[in-house]
Order: structure tokens, then sequence, then C-alpha cells
């Protein structure tokens, strides 16, 4: 994240602000208000007497009223002096005395009831999210759900703890403070002012304040979150470049994003990065540093050792269910399951098994989203009523000569079938005991019930080899805690389960600033190369390019056995090459297609103008050269093989 400053409230309404807090949290701060409002206005009139005394206009005595003056008075001092004081007893039998002190008890209720509603008010419309208030370099927050709370409370214990909140809130906004009452402390809710509204309002918008903003995170569906992107944009200042975050529970639009030009037209204003909870989860159980379990507990897809050049072991990772959470950790594992020792045995690709009932509609769905994918890569549909699943055959990629032949290191096979099927339990558990094989099992049925259930019902061997068996949890990972930590179960036959995909805890500050950051530092890496500047993809496409790539590189230091990041001199030409393997799964899955015969000739006898018809088909039509084997790449664009040294340098 970048350097935030300390938030600041205008004065006035850091007043309102305390005595609204006062008046909506009750008993004696409640009492306060009042008492407090009651000196103020008296020490007001008494500083006002005294100013009138040392000025002369009037005297000690002529502040002096009694009753035997009265007499002598107007008639207008006269009803004043009923009005505004109990007039005393006596008066009542004088004349029309009872009638002034009728109404001035009257009055008086009056008064009161005026000073009461106007307290209730005043606390109501802070309870309920109505008030305005003036500050300057806040977090402007739009949208509230369950991943808020812990959202914020990230914040406030880390960077953000000199910040004011403003949040929208859609809803709710006595529920969302219950909410937020339960994971912040009394200090951190007082950093925390809620607005009533609906997130791509314009009504709404004027209230965050936007233009004073350090910050900017929006959340909510896509058309409302989007509506009010292009609704901030409007009260943004060129130049200033603000971050800004989008929460997405929606992968389509999320993917859209992912290469759209939006982030090239909000360039100077924003510094626009969507994000998508499934996928988070996905980083978070997928993205390690070591060979160890990382902080959350989960390892990488290779297990407790790196997978070198000479190794004959290749990564599996089965996934049951077609769900949006197992889709995200499919693609992660896509972008992260490249190892060099595919380079020597082509046979140890990663292999994707989706395991569902329905997986042929999953298979189609997948395809069309993915068409550049699914042309180049080896793909199955197993129909286990056709027998055993390992020996179904494979479809493999054709027309693919121009390209280098089948040059892609992943595998993508579809099970139509429940996990616990007898033939996928088969499957499964020689998975899970072959020793070439690093099985990782994700459970990532809807039901979270019926997801541990199905994790804990698998095969003995698959509960106690594999890597890791995830199990997707949206509500809360209690259950799944409890089960894996059991110390009742000899030998700690649950202990591989481990819950992810809790909506609650969704987004990590410190995975995403280390993604930003990395991120970062890769653009700046090609800033000065005008092949990689060139018009070519859009800057949201570059931005993704750079954060997957720099994802790899702990899967690379554990391949080459290399901790420290010190590489050994023979293991350059195999990481490069590697490189370029994830480089072609990242394009094609960002949605790049490799070019036809016909277009790869066009590019290759454009001569001076080559790179000029390069960059247009990747501009005008997302077809990429360089989508090709690696030995292809070197006969038709070799300089850019480059790149791929230069990454395994920066390493």
């Amino acid at each position: 994240m970048n350097a935030l400053r300390p938030s600041r409230l205008r004065p006035l309404s850091a007043v309102k602000l305390w005595t609204q807090r006062s008046l909506a949290s009750g008993g004696a701060a409640q009492f306060i208000v009042p008492l407090t409002l009651s000196l103020i206005a008296w020490v007001l009139l008494t500083g006002l007497l005294v100013l009138l005394l040392s000025t002369g206009e009037v005297s000690r005595e002529g502040l002096e009223i009694v009753k035997s003056k009265l007499d002598d008075s107007s008639l207008f001092g006269i009803s004043f002096f009923h009005l505004f004081t109990n007039g005393g007893q006596d008066l009542m039998t004088q004349g029309p005395g009872w009638l002034f002190v009728l109404l001035g008890t009257v009055l008086l209720a009056l008064l009161t009831a005026v000073f009461t509603n106007f307290f209730d008010k005043a606390a109501a419309d802070y309870l309920e999210g109505r008030s305005n208030y003036g500050v300057r370099d806040h977090i402007a927050f739009f949208g509230f759900d369950e991943s808020s709370p812990d959202l914020l409370k990230q914040m406030l214990d880390g960077p953000y703890r000199e910040c004011i909140f403003l949040v929208l809130t859609p809803s709710d906004a006595v529920a969302a403070r219950r909410k937020l009452s339960a994971s912040l402390n009394k200090k951190q809710m007082r950093q925390v002012i809620l607005l009533d509204g609906s997130v791509g309002s314009v009504t709404a918008l004027p209230r965050m304040q936007v233009e004073h903003a350090q910050e900017i995170h929006i959340f909510g569906e896509p058309v409302a979150a989007m509506e009010c992107l292009e609704l901030v944009s409007e009260d943004i200042v060129p130049s200033d470049c603000k971050p800004c975050y989008v929460m997405f529970e929606d992968r389509a639009a999320y993917a859209a994003l992912q290469t759209s030009d939006l982030g090239a037209r909000l360039k100077g204003k924003f510094e626009f990065f969507p994000m998508y909870r499934h996928e988070m989860w996905a980083h978070k159980a997928l993205i390690c540093r070591s060979l160890v379990p990382n902080q959350y507990g989960y390892l990488p897809l290779e297990g407790s050792s790196g997978i070198g050049p000479d190794s004959t072991s290749h990564v599996q990772i089965a996934i049951a269910g077609i769900t949006p959470p197992g889709i995200a950790l499919a693609i992660d594992a896509a972008h992260l399951g490249h190892y060099p020792n595919v380079i020597k045995h082509p046979e140890c690709r990663t292999r994707i098994s989706f395991i569902d009932p329905d997986a042929a509609t999953g298979m189609q769905r997948l395809a069309a989203e993915f068409q550049g994918l699914f042309e180049l890569a080896r793909t199955r549909l197993i129909d286990t009523s056709k027998g055993a699943i390992e020996t179904q055959p494979w479809q493999v990629p054709a027309d693919t000569e121009h390209l280098g032949g089948d040059f892609l290191d992943i595998e993508i096979e579809f099970i139509q079938a429940e996990v616990s099927h007898p033939l996928v339990r088969e499957y499964l558990s020689a998975a899970a005991t072959d020793k070439d094989t690093r099985l990782t099992v994700a459970v990532c049925l809807p039901d979270a019930n019926e997801g541990l259930g199905a994790a804990s019902y698998l095969p003995q061997n698959v509960l106690e080899r594999s890597v890791q068996v995830l199990v997707y949890q949206n509500e809360g990972s209690a259950v799944a805690d409890a089960v894996s930590s059991s110390t009742t179960v000899s030998a700690h036959h649950y202990s591989r389960i481990r819950a992810f995909g809790m909506k609650s805890q969704a987004y990590d500050l410190d995975l995403i600033s280390e993604v930003l950051q990395t991120a970062r530092s890769w653009r700046a890496d090609s800033a000065g190369d005008p092949a990689k500047n060139a018009l070519s993809k859009s800057e949201a496409a570059r931005m993704w390019s750079n954060i997957y790539n720099a994802a790899h590189v702990w899967t690379k230091l554990r391949s080459a056995n290399s901790p420290d990041g010190n590489i050994p001199a023979d293991m350059i030409d195999p990481l490069a090459m590697t490189e370029h393997n994830r480089w072609n799964v990242e394009q094609l899955l960002l949605r790049f297609r490799p070019l036809t015969k016909a277009e790869q000739q066009e590019a290759l006898a454009a001569g001076e103008d080559f790179l000029e018809v390069k960059n247009r088909l990747k501009r005008e039509r997302m077809a990429h050269l360089d989508i090709c084997s690696w030995q292809r790449l070197q006969e038709i664009d070799p300089e850019v093989i480059q790149y791929d040294y230069n990454f395994v340098e920066q390493i």
C-alpha cells in the first residue's frame, strides 16, 4: 500500500460527530451533552453580561429586576417576566396573572419537547447514517458485506490506524454497526463513520467526498460497482492517481476488466486494481514462499519438496465441483504449475482434474471462455460408464505444427461423476500412492457441510498421502479446523484437511500489497522497453502479466533448490524455458490466442513492419505471435527470448 497520511475532521464536524455519538451511546453520555450545552450557554451569557457591564451599557442595579418595579414596566417586560420566570405564586390571583403563568408552563413544555426531539433526531441521524461530515485524507469505502468487518480490522490494525473511513452502507447502517462492533475495538469504531446510501447512487456520492480521499475501495454487484467507479472518476482531478480497489463477487466482470482499457481511460485519476474474492483465496491457498506451510497453513502444489529439472514427478489438482471457488483454484494452479522437468520429461504435465456430475456442461462453458487454451491443451471428458478413468484417451490438439506441436505443460480433464463414485475414489487413491504424483484435492461444493463430509470420506490413501485436502467453507472454518486438528484419531487421519474460501476473510492486505508492489516493480523494469510499451495490449493486461509473472517466483526458486534466491548457473536455461511455458498459459488465460498459420505467415513476411504487424494482431485480434513452443519461438521471434532470461536474472 502507498504511504498514508493521518485523516482529519473539520472542527465543526468533529463537534457534531462527538455530540451525536454521545447522544447515541445513551447512559451518562446522554446526560453530559445537554449539561455541556447548558454550561456553554451559561458561560456565554455570563460573558455577555460582563461585556455589557464593562462597557457601561447597563448597571448591576439595572439587572436586578424585582417585583416592586413591575408596576412601572412596559407590557412587554411584564409578559417576559411572567412567561420566563415562575412569576411568584401570588400573581396567580392578580388579574390575568394566572393566564401568563399557564402560558409560561406550556411554552416551557414546548421548548423541552423541541430540545428532546432535536437530541433524539441527532442520535438517530448518526446511528442510521444520515448525517454528513467534513473530512480530509480519509478512506472512501463504498459498500458493505460479510468480508468488510475483517478487512476493516486488518486495515485499522495495520497501516491505516491513523485513518478515518467513510463507509457507504447500501442496506442497513444499524446492522452494519452491530457487525463492525463485533470485530473492532472502541478506538477503531470511532475511526469508522457509516453513511447510508446505495453504491453507484448520484445522491450518495457527494457525501463520500472522494476528491479529498486518499484511497477508494468499492464493493458491490458488478453493475453498481462500475456505475460507482464511473461517477467517482468524475470527481477526481487528473494526476491525482488515487489507489482504487474494486472487489467483485462475479468472475465474469472481474475477468473482463483484466484486459479492458478501463485502466487506460482512468489513467492519471486512479491506480485501478480489480479483485475477485475466490481468486484472492486461491492465491492464499496456493502461493507459498517456501516448502513449509505458509502463514495461512497451506502448502504449495508441489508439496514439501521442489520439482527440479531431472525429477519425474508431476502435479495434479483434483477439484470436486465446477463452482466459482473450484474454477479460481484451477486458474491459479494453471498459472503456478510449471516446472523445469517438463523439458526432459514432456509427459510430466500439470494435470487439472474437474470432478462433477455435470462435467460436460462445465467443460463446454470453460472451453468457450478460454477458447485459445482449450485449442492447445490436452483435454478429455471422462465417462465413468466406459471403464477406468486412467485408460480413457486424451484429445490432443491438432493443426499446431506452425506453433511447435503439442507444447503446453498443462492438461485438463473433466470427470462426469460424484467424488464418491467408486471409479473416482480408485483413481484418486492411485494418484495419492503414485510416487511421481503430487496430488492436491480440493472439495469445492456449494454446501459447506456436504463438502466437509465429502472430504472426510475420501479414501484413506488420499487423506494420508496427498499434499493437502482443501475444503470450501463459505461461512466459517470452525468445524473443519476442529476436524483437522483432532488428536483423538490415530495418526491424525484428517490432519491434511484445510478449510478455505471463508467470505469473512476473503481479502488479505499483505497479499494485495505484495502483489501490487511486485507488479509495479516489473512494470518499472520494462518502462524503457519500446517493444513492451508499444500500443499492443491494455495497461490492465500488462499489469496482470506482471502479477502472474511475480507469483511464480517462489515456484522457480523451489525448482532450483535456491531458497535464498542464488540460482545456480546450470539452472538459468531450464528456468528461462519454464518461464516461457508459464507465460504461454498466462496469455491464454488472459484470453489471448495463438496466431493461425496464415496470421503467422503474414507477420513473418512483414519485414521491417514485423513489430507493427505483431502489435496490431495483439491489439485488434488478441492474437499473440509468441504463444508457441520455445523451439518455435527461437525461429520466429528470437529477440523476445531475452525477456525470459531477464526475469530469471531479476529473481
